[in-house]
């Protein structure tokens, strides 16, 4: 840690509740084997154990238009002509 800058300190402490989330699906998936012989009904693992960071996927989902990639696309090649001068 000392040789680390402020923002990847910001960043490292904004992320760390996230250390645990491979030991958290596997416990939801362990769960949801032993739920799913027992129950008649079809489940999700989502159905037993909804997880904090999956509600903030589910915000961050957007679309894109091709337009709206061709203007990206257009963008980068600007910026890219500036930079490398092709």
């Amino acid at each position: 840690m000392d040789k680390l800058n402020d923002y990847e300190i910001d960043s490292i402490l904004e992320n760390l509740q996230y250390d645990d989330v491979n030991s958290w699906e596997q416990t939801r998936l362990k769960i949801y084997s032993t739920a799913q012989m027992m129950s008649k009904k079809q489940l999700t693992p989502q159905d037993l154990m909804k997880f904090p960071w999956e509600e903030k996927e589910e915000e961050h989902k957007t679309s894109i238009t091709n337009e709206e990639i061709e203007d990206l696309e257009k963008k980068a090649r600007t910026i890219q002509k500036k930079v490398y001068g092709k």
